[in-house]
């Protein structure tokens, strides 16, 4: 009994890492910017399927952050006193994402997965404007740059922008 209550959380934290190995593969060095238009699919198909309480939410938005960042920083040769608490501050902007995300994606469609993109602008938005740190949607758009085309959403319709496109 135990080891079927353990393999939905650990396939959900499996997919939300493959999210944020996608997301860094599709930032700086590699640059593989189409992977930006399905590396939030592997965590919301796992908030949506098998996240059963908002702890494993919460668990979710940590692993992705951390399969996100972890990489990313070493690449960018922070010290570890600014590193660190970037990757955790980061992370924690992905846990709200999920704790968020479970909750509305039980509204019928197309709502749950609209209501998904809002609440990353919302949490994008506050990130910004109260501690602009290092904000979600500045990295999915500096992404976008490698590909004109592909960010004219975002150049159109601001952050906003992003609830359609997710």
């Amino acid at each position: 009994m135990t080891e079927k209550r353990r393999t939905p959380l650990l396939l959900v934290l499996g997919l939300s890492a493959l999210s944020g190995a996608l997301l860094f593969l599709s930032d700086y060095p590699v640059h593989a910017w189409p992977l930006q238009l399905i590396a939030l699919c592997p965590f919301l198909l796992a908030l949506e399927r098998w996240c059963r309480s908002y702890r494993a939410a919460a668990l979710a938005g940590l692993a992705l952050g951390l399969a996100y960042t972890l990489p990313l920083l070493k690449v960018l040769e922070f010290p570890l006193l600014m590193g660190l608490p970037l990757g955790l501050y980061l992370s924690l902007l992905w846990i709200l994402i999920a704790l968020a995300g479970r909750r509305v994606l039980a509204w019928p469609s197309p709502l749950g997965p609209l209501a998904v993109g809002a609440v990353a602008v919302i949490v994008e938005w506050v990130d910004f404007n109260l501690v602009p740190v290092w904000g979600t949607a500045q990295c999915f758009a500096r992404v976008w740059t490698a590909a004109p085309k592909a960010a004219q959403i975002v150049s159109l319709a601001g952050v906003t922008g992003l609830v359609f496109v997710l």
